[in-house]
């Protein structure tokens, strides 16, 4: 019930407390009942377990014959009705089989939902076809009263709604539960996305578009259907794993789904050759952050709680306040003892979302900084952990000079490298983005005489040049000086086993439980250059339907996977924080 409420999920009632027995050989034939074990099963539950006087409702087996109702309409005044106090109401009882038959072994489940829905709306329901002069019951005598109309379920001021249901087997076998109403407190303000996701699934073609037709036709007859539940209920309340037909539908309105399920229908659908393999890149240093997605903290539980979590990690380093990010000013933002613990909870948070959701990469890759969290989802890092790396990383990164970043594009990367010979020890590639493109690191003055020089010698083709907003020159020679403190203090890490592959930007190949345990590799990571295009070529190799899932507040790696890659990869973006 706890994970319910978390989740904040309807909840309709809970089950108290439920007991079973047999009559055996008590009674013959197999298929008479017993009042013997019927009061022997109730005293099991109202002698010492529940207050007779709490419960107002039972929903009776209720079978219509002459021996079965007296029976239990007997057993049921003799344990329960009589050792009520005389304060409360009379007892009332009904049974559901009056509207719709005998259910056999679905009975106990239709008088439990009967109930349920009784619960939920505040009234108690008639038993149709019951009248006091036909009835072979004194209800007055066993202080029962049968509802011949609707009538107000008051709550009780300690317990709420409270009923009791029997259910006999016709061999003899009698249960009985107890349930209880659950107040639950008022939901959060229902924040309405621009954009929902229906997912439909079958086995077949033909079943999917049938199941598309059948869908499109229910929304024209039922008011009662809102887009956000429907979207849900879809996703997360249906299983698609075993059917290989399936159709997402991207919609901002009943209207507009129901027009694209009608047109669905009229299409053959194609299946999918290959189950999409799916690679989370994490981004680094230099996009632009200005605050975590309003729409995901005020309507997913999943990501406000890790962010939560993750902050109350941080600050048992340091005094850093994540929730909300709007508080802090735009200097705060380019200020690396911040930026950093703020994209990492946002990367972390986004990611465990789309794991709670079932979406599960089989590999990750992290570009620089962005490492450190690729490394958690895998499971190579505990949370601790990875948090105590950004940390210190970050602590100590705010303490080198000033520096300037340069993302250069459109050019090769070979002839990018030998226009730096005349600033060797000044300006040095730092990240290898794609084999057309390069992030170069060094002093303030030195790139920006590179940037001059650069935009004059390839002005004839199209180069791009784009300075980063980041303090320092990361990936430099400026990162020398805090590299030993960084490695004994970020030690000593706990060595876990991952549970997928993490392709490493400082060597481009996958990287091993051993390398992320160790404070020289985080060391290491943190000086030479970002082997980008290495680590996205081994990622794609030898995997079919590759589709790449960039981690990051907004798109900032999908031209550079594509330019490793070739146009027609997959690159799908988590986050788009302009849209939310």
């Amino acid at each position: 019930m706890e994970q319910a409420k978390e989740d904040y999920s309807k909840i309709w009632g809970v089950i108290n407390i439920s007991a079973v027995n047999q009559n055996g050989r008590s009674i013959t034939p197999i298929t008479r009942p017993s009042q013997i074990e019927q009061e022997k099963l109730l005293r099991s539950i109202y002698g010492s377990r529940v207050d007779p006087s709490v419960v107002q409702y039972i929903e009776a087996h209720g079978t219509g014959t002459a021996a079965g109702d007296p029976t239990e309409a007997e057993s049921l005044g003799s344990v329960i009705s009589k050792n009520r106090s005389s304060r409360v109401s009379i007892l009332k009882i009904g049974s559901v089989k009056g509207n719709i038959g005998h259910t056999e072994s679905a009975a106990g489940a239709a008088g439990l939902i009967k109930v349920l829905l009784m619960m939920h709306h505040g009234k108690i329901v008639p038993s149709l076809h019951y009248s006091k002069e036909m009835s072979s019951i004194d209800t007055e005598k066993l202080n029962l009263a049968v509802a011949t109309a609707v009538e107000p379920w008051e709550e009780s001021s300690e317990y709420g709604r409270v009923a009791g249901i029997n259910c006999f087997g016709f061999g003899g076998t009698n249960a009985h539960v107890v349930v209880r109403q659950v107040r639950q407190p008022e939901p959060l303000p229902a924040f309405k996305k621009p954009l929902e996701l229906v997912l439909l699934s079958a086995a077949s073609p033909k079943s999917l578009q049938m199941t598309m037709a059948d869908t499109a036709e229910q929304l024209s007859a039922r008011n009662s259907v809102t887009l956000p539940s429907l979207a849900y209920t879809s996703a997360c309340r249906r299983s698609h794993a075993s059917y290989r037909y399936r159709k997402a539908f991207v919609t901002n309105s009943l209207q507009h789904l129901q027009q694209e399920l009608r047109l669905a229908a009229s299409t053959e659908p194609a299946i999918s050759k290959a189950e999409p393999q799916l690679v989370f890149v994490f981004c680094g240093n230099g996009v632009t952050l200005k605050e975590f997605s309003e729409a995901l903290l005020s309507s997913e539980p999943v990501f406000r709680d890790k962010c939560k979590e993750i902050e109350d990690l941080f600050q048992q380093h340091a005094a850093i306040s994540l929730l909300p990010a709007r508080n802090h000013s735009p200097k705060d933002l380019l200020n690396p003892e911040f930026s950093q613990p703020l994209l990492f909870a946002l990367q972390v948070a986004v990611a465990s979302l789309l794991k709670h959701w079932g979406i599960k990469p089989v590999a990750v890759v992290g570009h620089s900084v962005g490492e450190v969290a690729a490394a958690h989802i895998a499971g190579y890092l505990s949370l601790a952990d990875a948090v105590k790396v950004i940390y210190h990383r970050s602590r100590l990164q705010a303490k080198t000079p000033s520096g300037r970043m340069l993302v250069v594009g459109n050019i090769p990367v070979e002839e990018i490298a030998e226009r730096l010979h005349p600033y060797s020890g000044k300006v040095c590639i730092a990240a290898f983005n794609s084999p057309i493109s390069c992030t170069l690191s060094g002093s303030v003055e030195a790139v920006e005489a590179v940037q001059r020089e650069l935009a004059e010698a390839f002005r004839q083709r199209n180069i791009f040049l784009h300075v980063l907003n980041v303090p320092a020159a990361y990936h430099s020679p400026s990162m020398d000086m805090i590299l030993r403190e960084l490695e004994e203090q970020i030690e000593p890490l706990e060595k876990q086993k991952g549970e997928m592959e993490v392709i490493s930007t400082l060597t481009g190949a996958a990287a091993s439980e051993n390398d992320f345990s160790q404070g020289k590799f985080w060391a290491q990571h943190t000086r030479e250059p970002v082997a980008f295009t290495r680590a996205i070529q081994t990622a794609a190799r030898g995997r079919e339907n590759v589709v790449f899932v960039e981690i990051s507040p907004h798109r900032a790696l999908q031209r550079s996977i594509k330019e490793t890659l070739g146009k027609g990869t997959k690159v799908l973006s988590s986050l788009q924080t302009d849209a939310e």
